[in-house]
């Protein structure tokens, strides 16, 4: 199970009031459907990366980056001089361990159940 400690904690905190704070920037006041659209927008950029994230995790890229690799090597000066260092470059999915993907799609989910909820309070 995922422990929570202090800075996501804080984290999470400052998310859930970030739209309020978008809301009174970008429209000046706040409102329900301000407090929707700006909730709306921080739950897709958190959503979105982490789907990117879990596409990128995957291997989905590594393909089209080792290809982009082998061109290079065979077309360019740059690329005949370096030699094997393209060759062990790392792939995309190898670069990084991706530990933090669960957590922002977890704030990005409650997020849009949130805004769903204003949603459905907005619409009744």
């Amino acid at each position: 199970m995922y422990l929570y400690n202090k800075k996501v904690i804080l984290f999470n905190i400052f998310i859930f009031l970030a739209p309020f704070f978008l809301s009174l920037l970008y429209y000046k006041e706040i409102t329900l459907v301000s407090y929707i659209n700006s909730i709306f927008i921080i739950s897709a950029v958190f959503l979105l990366l982490g789907l990117f994230l879990i596409v990128v995790r995957g291997g989905f890229f590594d393909f089209f980056y080792s290809s982009i690799r082998k061109v290079v090597k065979r077309t360019t000066r740059q690329g005949e001089m370096l030699g094997d260092d393209i060759d062990s470059m790392r792939l995309p999915s190898e670069m990084s361990e991706f530990n933090f993907i669960k957590p922002l799609l977890v704030t990005g989910l409650v997020l849009f159940c949130i805004m769903m909820l204003c949603l459905l309070f907005y619409y009744l």
